[in-house]
């Protein structure tokens, strides 16, 4: 756009040097400086306006990126937000934008290349900010190996957040000597409201995160134990189903703290939460319910079903060493009780009651390293 604007000024010197070779020939040279001044100052004018209407959509897109950003703190919005801008800032035949994984720089989000050969790599996170206007690939970044063998130049900023690198945005064309200057500049502002907004959304997450996790052992904690089975039971509520709620204790516990020690007693619990978490699907919530109890809820299990799942996560318990102490392994077995979802209760609470007394007057009274089902007649 810039290279046209400058042509059509050019151009329209032809019928205005004629016109002034004329002026000159009619009216003198006076005259002829005169209109010399007035053609200049036009053109001039014509295209500073041009620029300064360039500018403002580039100013108006940048706004536009940070309002828009602002309004959100899911993290993969925010990245599609900023690809889909960076088309607005600068051409490009490929880009990604990649953020810091596990001490490396990995693909997040990135459109124009060829998935299976891209998916899997993996930058060092470094600060450098800059443009390529004549790809040689012996002689640039190692990225560029994974870019298609046409690039001819590229353009990358850094994402830096806290003086920490959290990711990078990448630009490549077809072109050569395409990015200049003022694409580098509009994508460090693009780069810094980015890292802004992805650092803001990782630490909502985190926060939330920590708000629903039981710190000790990272399972769900006993508050969003019962979000969840309000959600379950909405569910069926609405579309039909069932499902079931395990309520497992450590038994005799307390005798292990006494015994052993807290810092063993956390150690147990800690790698019985692996257990659990080990020994159901993916769908299903594991919680610690409180102290050395758990829940687990299953979606579309049925309390016969939950039993064969309950007893053989009882029997993977049993067999294993928990912790040890000099010499000495140690082994716990745990009681647990079922309930299910409309066939044995009505509601939230009394799904928990229900499962909690099979489990303590089921299970517990009667010798425990149990699983039993709820039943009207337990008592």
């Amino acid at each position: 756009k810039q290279m046209l604007l400058e042509i059509k000024a050019h151009l329209v010197s032809i019928p205005a040097g004629i016109s002034i070779v004329s002026i000159h020939n009619s009216y003198g040279f006076v005259q002829m400086l005169f209109i010399i001044g007035i053609y200049t100052m036009v053109v001039y004018m014509y295209v500073m306006y041009h620029r300064i209407v360039g500018i403002n959509r580039e100013l108006a897109a940048l706004y536009d990126v940070a309002a828009t950003i602002a309004s959100t703190l899911d993290e993969e919005k925010v990245m599609d937000i900023v690809l889909n801008s960076v088309q607005n800032i600068a051409p490009w035949d490929t880009a990604c934008l990649y953020v810091y994984q596990n001490g490396y720089l990995v693909p997040a989000i990135y459109e124009g290349f060829n998935k299976e050969d891209f998916k899997n790599v993996k930058l060092e996170p470094d600060n450098q900010t800059g443009i390529i206007n004549s790809c040689d690939k012996k002689d640039v970044l190692k990225s560029l190996s994974y870019y298609p063998e046409d690039t001819k130049s590229l353009i990358t900023v850094p994402l830096i957040a806290n003086r920490e690198i959290i990711g990078r945005i990448a630009l490549t064309s077809k072109k050569k000597n395409i990015y200049t200057s003022k694409h580098l500049t509009l994508m460090t502002i693009l780069a810094n409201q980015a890292a802004v907004a992805l650092n803001n959304a990782k630490l909502f997450d985190k926060t939330t995160q920590m708000a629903v996790t039981d710190g000790l052992t990272g399972l769900y904690n006993h508050a969003y134990i019962y979000t969840e089975l309000e959600y379950q039971l909405q569910k069926v509520n609405n579309a039909g189903g069932v499902f079931s709620l395990i309520i497992l204790d450590v038994d005799h516990f307390k005798t292990y703290n006494d015994m052993y020690g807290h810092v063993v007693g956390d150690s147990v619990l800690q790698h019985l939460a692996k257990v659990l978490r080990n020994n159901v699907r993916d769908r299903d919530t594991v919680g610690r319910y409180g102290g050395e109890e758990f829940a687990i809820i299953l979606p579309g299990i049925s309390s016969i079903e939950a039993r064969e799942i309950a007893d053989r996560i009882r029997r993977v318990v049993q067999k294993t060493v928990f912790a040890t102490c000099g010499e000495e392994k140690i082994y716990i077995t745990i009681s647990a009780g079922i309930a299910s979802y409309p066939h044995d209760a009505l509601t939230v609470d009394d799904l928990v009651n229900k499962a909690d007394k099979a489990m303590l007057v089921g299970a517990k009274q009667r010798g425990r390293n149990k699983v039993v089902m709820f039943r009207p007649n337990i008592s």
